[in-house]
C-alpha cells in the first residue's frame, strides 16, 4: 500500500508542499479586512504549548467555529506526540489578520475531545523529537479530527454565539457527481509572515473512506483549517471537512462520516457522554491577562508601558513601537492595575497623565493609570486581552 511522507515541524503543524513557491503563481490572497471574505469572521488561530518541558516551542494550527461554544481542528494539532497525551495548554485567537491586527480578545481552552481512534493508534505513526521537530510516514487519516470549547473569559460568551459560526455538513450533500465541489480554505500558512491570514479558492478532486482530496496549496500552519462549500441551496459556507495532511502532489483532509456527524451534534448540545468516536480530554491552560495597545491613528506612536508583567516582583518600564492602524500586544501582567505614557511619533499628540511619575532614559513621564476589570458581565474573573484604545481626531 503507497505511503506518504511527511516530514514538518509541529511548531507549524503541517509542511509545505514539496514544490518551490512561485509567488506570482501563490493562488492565495491575503485577507486585509474581514468583510472582505466574510468566512473569515469564523475561523481563528491556535496557539499551542507542546508540555511543560517545551515551554519555548508553540505550535500554531487554524481552526474553525462550528457552534455557539465549539470548534473543529486537526487531532495531530493538539497531540503530544512525544508524551502520547493532550497538548499542555492552547490559546485561541479568533478572527485574528496576524500578529498586530487582534481585533478580540484570545480565549484559553480547558476542554475538548480527540477522535478516539487518533488517540488509540493514529498518533503512534508520529515521531515527535523535543525540538518540536516531527517526522510522519502515514497514510492520510480519517481520524484526525479534534473538537474544542471555546467559552471568552472576556465576554462571558462561547466564541461561536458571540462571533457567529460555520455548520458542518457532509460532502454528498453538497457535491454533484459530475463536477469537483469547489471549496475555499482560509489558514495560518507558516510560510506568510506575522501569522497573517491567507484565502484560496480550489477543488475537492476526489473522496475515498472519509479522506478528501484537494487542490488548494497547503503550507504549515494550515493544519486544521476547514474546508468551506457553499450550499447552493440557502447560498450559505458549510465546512465539509478539516485539513489533515499532503505530500507534493495533493493535499488532504478528513471529510465527516455520519458517525462523526452525529458526534459533533451530542457534543454541542451537551450531550458527549453519549459520543462514541470522541474521547473527552483536559488541557492544561494558563489563563492569564495581557496588555494590548490597539492604535486607530493614521500615524505610528511609542508607547511606554509600567506595568509588574507575569512572574517578576519588580515593576519596570518598555518601550514599545505601536504601527498606525493595528494592536500591539504585550507580555502578560501580574497586577490588577498597569500605567501608560504614549506619544505619536511626530510629537502631535500624547496620552499620559499624572498617576505617577517616571524617569525614562533621564527624561521624566506623566503616566495614567490603568485598571483592568477583572470581573465579565457574568461575574467571573476576566482573563485575556486588555484593550487600550487610542484614537486620533
Amino acid at each position: 500500500m503507497k505511503k506518504w511522507l511527511v516530514v514538518c515541524l509541529l511548531l507549524f503543524g503541517l509542511v509545505a508542499r514539496g514544490e518551490e513557491a512561485n509567488p506570482s503563481q501563490d493562488p492565495r490572497v491575503q485577507v486585509l479586512r474581514l468583510d472582505d471574505v466574510p468566512q473569515s469572521k469564523q475561523v481563528g488561530r491556535l496557539s499551542v504549548e507542546i508540555n511543560r518541558f517545551t515551554r519555548d516551542i508553540r505550535g500554531s494550527c487554524t481552526a474553525v467555529l462550528i457552534a455557539e461554544e465549539y470548534l473543529l481542528t486537526a487531532a495531530h494539532c493538539v497531540f503530544d506526540h512525544l508524551r502520547a497525551q493532550p497538548v499542555l495548554g492552547i490559546e485561541f485567537f479568533p478572527r485574528s489578520l496576524g500578529l498586530e491586527q487582534q481585533p478580540v480578545s484570545r480565549v484559553f481552552v480547558r476542554e475538548g475531545w480527540i477522535h478516539k481512534g487518533y488517540l488509540a493508534q493514529d498518533h503512534s505513526n508520529t515521531l515527535q523529537f523535543p525540538n518540536g521537530m516531527v517526522g510522519l510516514e502515514q497514510e492520510p487519516s480519517n481520524k484526525d479530527l479534534a473538537i474544542l470549547r471555546v467559552h471568552s473569559d472576556a465576554s462571558g460568551l462561547g466564541s461561536g454565539k458571540e462571533l457567529g459560526f460555520l455548520k458542518p455538513a457532509p460532502v454528498d450533500q453538497l457535491k454533484s457527481e459530475a463536477e469537483p465541489l469547489a471549496i475555499r480554505v482560509l489558514s495560518y500558512p507558516g510560510d506568510k509572515e506575522g501569522l497573517s491570514l491567507w484565502s484560496q479558492d480550489c477543488q475537492l478532486k476526489a473522496a475515498i473512506d472519509f479522506i478528501g482530496e484537494f487542490d488548494c496549496r497547503i503550507f504549515q500552519g494550515a493544519s486544521g483549517a476547514g474546508l468551506l462549500a457553499q450550499d447552493p441551496r440557502s447560498g450559505e459556507y458549510r465546512v465539509v471537512g478539516i485539513t489533515s495532511s499532503n505530500n507534493s502532489d495533493a493535499a488532504y483532509a478528513v471529510l465527516f462520516s455520519p458517525e462523526v456527524l452525529a458526534d459533533i451534534d451530542n457534543i454541542i448540545h451537551g450531550q458527549g457522554r453519549r459520543a462514541s468516536q470522541f474521547e473527552p480530554v483536559s488541557f492544561h491552560t494558563e489563563k492569564k491577562v495581557y496588555i494590548n495597545i490597539r492604535n486607530h491613528c493614521d500615524k505610528a506612536l511609542e508607547a511606554l508601558i509600567y506595568s509588574q508583567r507575569l512572574g517578576e516582583q519588580d515593576w519596570s518600564v518598555v518601550r514599545v513601537p505601536v504601527a498606525a492602524r493595528s494592536t500591539r500586544a504585550l507580555d502578560a501582567i501580574d497586577t490588577q492595575a498597569w500605567y501608560y505614557h504614549i506619544e505619536a511619533t511626530d510629537g502631535s499628540r500624547s496620552w499620559g497623565g499624572r498617576d505617577l511619575m517616571f524617569s525614562v532614559g533621564g527624561k521624566s513621564y506623566g503616566f495614567k493609570r490603568r485598571e483592568v476589570n477583572l470581573m465579565t458581565p457574568r461575574a467571573t474573573p476576566f482573563h485575556g486581552d486588555d484593550f487600550l484604545d487610542l484614537k486620533c481626531f
